[in-house]
This record gives C-alpha cells, sequence and structure tokens, in this order.
C-alpha cells in the first residue's frame, strides 16, 4: 500500500497536546500525539534617551531600553546607525541622526515587536559677527546687534557699560560707563 504523508499549518496560541487519528475505508488509527509548548513573544522595551528627545549638533546621544533578562538587543536608527548594546551612545551628532531610533530584543529564537524613539538634533547656532561702533566714549549710548533666527535667545555679557534696552533679544543699547 501507498503511504501518503498529510501536512497541515496551524497558527497555535496556547500550549498543549496536539492529535491526530486517520480515517481509512472505516477504519481509524491509533492517535498520533505531540507536546506543544508556545512562547509568548517578549515584550518590546521601554524607551528613553539623554538628553531628552533633543539635542544640538555635536552632543552624545545616549539610548537606554528597559531590561529583559537573557534578551539580546538589536537598534536601528538614522545614518546607518546600528547597535547590539542595551545601551548604546552616539557620539558627536549631527542632524543626520534625527529621526526614528528601533530596537528590537530576542529571548531563544523570540524577537519582540519593535519599540521606537523620535530623536531631533538641532544645528547649533552661529552667532556670527556682532555689528556696532568699536570705539565709543564714556557715557555714549551705543547700540549692537547680533543675526539670528527665530525663536532664539540671547544672553549678552557686556564689561564697562549697562544695558539699557533689548536685554535677551538679538540687539542691545547700552550706556558705556567704564574708560
Amino acid at each position: 500500500p501507498s503511504h501518503d504523508s498529510l501536512s497541515i499549518s496551524a497558527i497555535p496560541v496556547q500550549s498543549g497536546t496536539y492529535s491526530c487519528v486517520m480515517t481509512v475505508a472505516g477504519c481509524v488509527s491509533d492517535a498520533g500525539t505531540t507536546e506543544l509548548v508556545v512562547t509568548p513573544l517578549p515584550t518590546a522595551p521601554t524607551l528613553s534617551s539623554f538628553p531628552v528627545n533633543k539635542l544640538c549638533s555635536g552632543d552624545s546621544l545616549q539610548l537606554f531600553a528597559s531590561f529583559t533578562d537573557l534578551a539580546t538587543y538589536s537598534w536601528t536608527g538614522p545614518a546607518g546607525f546600528v547597535s547590539s548594546l542595551r545601551n548604546p551612545t552616539i557620539k558627536n551628532t549631527n542632524q543626520a541622526y534625527s529621526g526614528t531610533y528601533s530596537v528590537t530584543i530576542t529571548k531563544g529564537t523570540c524577537t519582540s515587536q519593535p519599540a521606537n524613539i523620535t530623536i531631533t538634533v538641532n544645528p547649533t547656532p552661529n552667532t556670527g559677527n556682532i555689528s556696532g561702533l568699536a570705539n565709543v566714549f564714556k557715557l555714549d549710548t551705543v547700540s549692537y546687534s547680533v543675526s539670528g533666527l527665530p525663536g532664539s535667545s540671547f544672553d549678552w555679557n557686556v564689561t564697562g557699560a549697562n544695558i539699557t534696552l533689548g536685554a535677551g533679544s538679538n540687539k542691545v543699547q547700552n550706556i558705556v560707563t567704564g574708560k
């Protein structure tokens, strides 16, 4: 007699005993059984970063994934970033490192769904040259300015004068009190 085999595909959702009987011409076989253990997927890790989600070009970025016992980590991200460390660091970042970073964890042969974190790397501002008079007399009122991007704040440090107008902006007016 011919012995044909039959395969079935199933998506098991729980562990247990799986059995099968075969019937041929009214005759029933003994049950064949197997024990199936379904291992749940590992839970995707919780992510954070330092600095928190935003940093400036040139800063280091540290990514953190929560700990899972006996797991391996697989990170991917912008600018070709890959790492197998749980908490990798990227030194000297630039805007190319802005975007979504993903990590999966693997325990045994099971891999989690990806966890994602979005990071923004801002360009380091360029203050440029200060415009204004270089030679002034005591008690002169003079103005100085720098170019700036919208949303910028400015911290002026003036020696030998008092800022009378514009502190915190890109243009200040002051009265010379020194030499």
